[in-house]
């Protein structure tokens, strides 16, 4: 197995709810994964008396691979948290479902270790690949029960699958009648695979097929006005993702997903929380533009996210400026992969689209005052320039892509993409 697997422990038990066995519960999970297969690879990190607050802070503070509630649902849907002082504050279906939304990139597997939690269960199945809830009260002995069979299994390397079927069947061997309550949620396209901490990328057979029918692309330069005031811009990194044989957007739906962009970027912390967006609406799509602090000109400059774009048609688009010095723009052969992945998954995380199959295409805008060499020789005390002309890199999509490409098989996608636009500027 690869790296360590952090499961995180989030319970709550307010003085003013019924008393639960989670010290209990925590002391059966830890022991089931020290008698386990991969005893040494498991991390259980427990959080006592959460408050809604902890939530966030837990979560980007450990970035666990398994997230397990234990603690109180109530019959509508929702999980009972602490306040801090002795209270208790009850937290919804869509307020839970978002927060997966922001964690989906680290987290597998969420077990909702409480009762009438599948509803909240079936909404975090938008996100997250795997999703354990309770479809009725459970016994506090079943819940204890279930969690340490279930970690059990995972500790022997079952599927999450088999490791929720080991789990009911433990209830069912101690003779305790909750064995039809759990209920396992997959997300569809979630791989099934031994459990193993990470998310699976596809293989490079899988990743990419054949392109059934050429794909027109809307690059950057036919929609982005600001490219045509014969002013010098940073050359940047595009690209363009469209999806295939997915329905058109309606304009119902295409309105209500720019109403949403910024918050959407925002909610996946695409830029800082300072750092102004507009947005902007034209016939063929709309446009957010960020607003990056200013960077000296004769320091080494990372590089900044610009623009995100989805048209009527569909296609997402995502533009974000090079590393650079004060002597030119920098294509590096180790970096520009990296960049390419990161701007794959953001896409993939923003949740613009709804379709197994996709066509990416990758260019670089402004190739005037651009190189090829190493972000960790910046900055330089000179620079040779791979082109006089300010002729556009551009790599059009020659085969589709598995929806993976937007989350766990990012890399994969990005190294092929990196290689064709490295190609592409060598021969020039």
């Amino acid at each position: 197995m690869g790296e360590h697997i952090r499961i995180l422990m989030l319970a709550a038990n307010p003085a003013a709810t019924s008393r639960l066995a989670l010290d209990e519960e925590a002391r059966e999970i830890n022991e089931k994964l020290q008698l386990s297969q991969d005893r040494d690879t498991f991390d259980l990190i427990t959080r006592w008396a959460v408050r809604p607050a902890d939530l966030l802070q837990d979560l980007n503070q450990f970035r666990p691979q398994i997230v397990h509630f234990s603690g109180h649902g109530t019959a509508n849907g929702e999980i009972v948290l602490s306040t801090g002082t002795g209270g208790e504050h009850r937290v919804g279906t869509e307020a839970l479902a978002g927060l997966f939304r922001t964690m989906k990139d680290d987290v597998r597997i969420v077990v909702l270790n409480a009762c009438y939690s599948a509803a909240q269960a079936q909404a975090i199945s938008r996100h997250i690949d795997y999703i354990v809830g309770m479809t009725a009260p459970i016994d506090d002995r079943s819940a204890v029960v279930f969690a340490a069979a279930f970690y059990s299994a995972l500790g022997f390397r079952r599927t999450v699958e088999e490791a929720c079927d080991q789990a009911t069947t433990a209830l069912m061997l101690h003779g305790l009648p909750d064995h039809a309550v759990p209920e396992l949620i997959v997300r569809p396209g979630a791989k099934t695979a031994a459990w193993t901490g990470e998310v699976q990328p596809a293989k490079v057979e899988d990743l990419f097929s054949p392109l059934p029918a050429p794909v027109t692309i809307a690059w950057r330069s036919d929609f982005d006005r600001s490219l045509h005031r014969g002013t010098y811009t940073d050359p940047a990194i595009e690209l363009h993702v469209v999806p295939l044989g997915a329905p058109p957007l309606s304009a119902r739906i295409h309105a209500g997903l720019v109403d949403s962009l910024p918050a959407r970027i925002r909610a996946v912390a695409a830029v800082p929380a300072t750092e102004a967006l507009q947005l902007t609406r034209d016939t063929a799509g709309a446009t957010v533009t960020f607003d990056p602090p200013q960077q000296r000109w004769n320091e080494a400059r990372s590089p900044q996210l610009q623009g995100l774009r989805l048209a009527a048609d569909g296609q997402v688009s995502i533009w974000s400026t090079l590393p650079r010095d004060s002597l030119s723009a920098v294509l590096d052969r180790d970096h520009l992969p990296t960049q390419i992945a990161d701007l794959l998954r953001l896409i993939g995380r923003l949740e613009l689209l709804d379709a197994e199959h996709m066509a990416v295409a990758a260019g670089v805008q402004s190739t005037l005052m651009l190189s090829i060499n190493s972000v960790d020789r910046l900055p330089r005390q000179q620079a040779g320039m791979l082109s006089l002309s300010d002729k556009p890199i551009r790599v059009e999509p020659d085969e589709r892509v598995s929806a993976a490409a937007l989350a766990g098989s990012a890399p994969e996608a990005a190294r092929a993409l990196s290689r064709a636009i490295l190609d592409a500027a060598t021969v020039r």
